[in-house]
């Protein structure tokens, strides 16, 4: 697979979306996570280190995007408990030579109403960690609308944007589907003045995955189409890789136990199918 770069995902627990508490440390544990950047590093592979917040809530409205507090002290306990949590590793990527650290993943409702709790957290990110930092802002109603951009490094986007309305789609069609994207994208570079990343990109080995990209695993799984995916990753990587403010892709998602993929399966990853050719 001839990549430069992975992400390395640790994970905080968030019980429901008003609720103040994070619980955080063990997912991975810390040494299993240094190893891990290690490694990576002996391999020769640039790190990006991104921590999340995992929802414990199951309904309809579960999900990061969504977090917001019922009070002002509910608001302050939950920005000193993210902050808790983002020093933790920001402290550990600078120790560990981390190429560059990610802030938050698609906390959209937050960065909206909360805009200078966010700058006061990135002025402390940056007294401890002195790399290049993001944020990965959702596709959809965030990326183009937060106004944090100028208090990081780089746009991040996790890009599970739409390439066509066909559930088996042409190459010519996903290439248009996919210029499409890059030109939109690219507004916001030039409003912000900001190399682009997209922190998250992928599409499931399945019928209709560019269709509506962000979809997991659902309980009637269309058919497997490893050949779309391939198709996918290839009209996106043709409309954003020489475009001179986009630096780069993380593909969602290659899983670290290496049991997952296969030309059977219908995952986001592309391991063992035509994609990781």
């Amino acid at each position: 697979v001839h990549v430069e770069w992975i992400p390395l995902n640790p994970f905080s627990y968030q019980r429901t979306v008003s609720d103040p508490s994070l619980y955080f440390g063990d997912d991975p544990r810390d040494a299993h996570l240094i190893n891990a950047i290690r490694q990576a590093h002996d391999l020769g592979f640039g790190v990006m280190l991104k921590p999340h917040i995992w929802l414990r809530q199951k309904t309809d409205d579960a999900w990061r995007g969504n977090i917001g507090m019922n009070s002002e002290g509910d608001w302050r306990l939950w920005f000193e408990n993210y902050e808790r949590f983002i020093l933790h590793y920001a402290r550990m990527a600078e120790r560990e030579h981390v190429e560059i650290l990610c802030i938050g993943v698609e906390l959209a409702r937050t960065m909206k109403e909360r805009e200078p709790d966010w700058r006061t957290l990135i002025d402390r990110v940056r007294q401890v960690y002195h790399g290049p930092l993001t944020y990965a802002a959702n596709w959809w109603g965030e990326y183009d609308e937060i106004h944090i951009w100028d208090a990081l490094d780089y746009v991040g986007i996790n890009a599970f944007f739409p390439l066509s309305e066909d559930s088996s789609p042409d190459l010519a069609t996903l290439r248009t589907g996919a210029r499409r994207v890059a030109d939109q994208v690219e507004l916001v570079h030039l409003a912000t003045g900001r190399p682009v990343i997209f922190t998250e990109v992928g599409y499931k080995s399945v019928r209709g995955s560019t269709v509506r990209p962000w979809e997991w695993t659902r309980r009637f799984e269309p058919a497997v189409d490893t050949n779309l995916q391939s198709r996918a990753y290839r009209a996106v990587l043709e409309a954003l890789w020489e475009r001179p403010w986009f630096c780069g892709m993380y593909w969602w998602k290659w899983y670290s136990d290496m049991v997952h993929g296969g030309p059977t399966e219908g995952d986001f990853t592309p391991r063992r199918k035509p994609a990781d050719r």
